[in-house]
């Protein structure tokens, strides 16, 4: 079974700048991060209070390696607070997050403390990534 996880730390943070295409063990794109805000999921993103990610999953850690979110193999995103609607702006305040920025502002964050999601796009659940 290949793991697919990131394990990002609060001096560590990862920042892409021109978005991220999240793949499952097929090597098929499931999820999009884009550089413009938005996000798409071949399936649906959901929160719950305790994201408990299936073999395969993208799992977004924080640094005491517990999970607080998740991509699935099929690409549903597992969130365990907020909710899944746009923000106007998203702005990160700690550095123990996934980021994903163009070059004049960030556009979309997972929270790796408490699996917040923030995104300031359109996010297109069931599409194509």
């Amino acid at each position: 079974m290949q793991e697919l996880a990131i394990h990002l730390r609060v001096l560590n943070p990862e920042v892409f700048l021109l978005g991220e295409i999240i793949k499952n063990s097929n090597n098929e794109n499931v999820a999009y991060f884009g550089d413009q805000g938005n996000i798409v999921l071949k399936g649906n993103c959901f929160k719950i209070s305790n994201c408990v990610p299936p073999v395969d999953s993208f799992i977004f850690k924080n640094s005491d390696e517990n999970t607080v979110a998740y991509v699935d193999n099929q690409g549903n995103l597992c969130i365990e607070t907020g909710d899944c609607q746009s923000s106007i702006s998203c702005n990160p305040t700690i550095n123990d997050e996934f980021i994903i920025q163009n070059e004049n502002r960030v556009v979309s964050w997972i929270d790796l403390t408490n699996g917040n999601l923030c995104y300031i796009g359109r996010l297109i659940e069931n599409g194509s990534p």
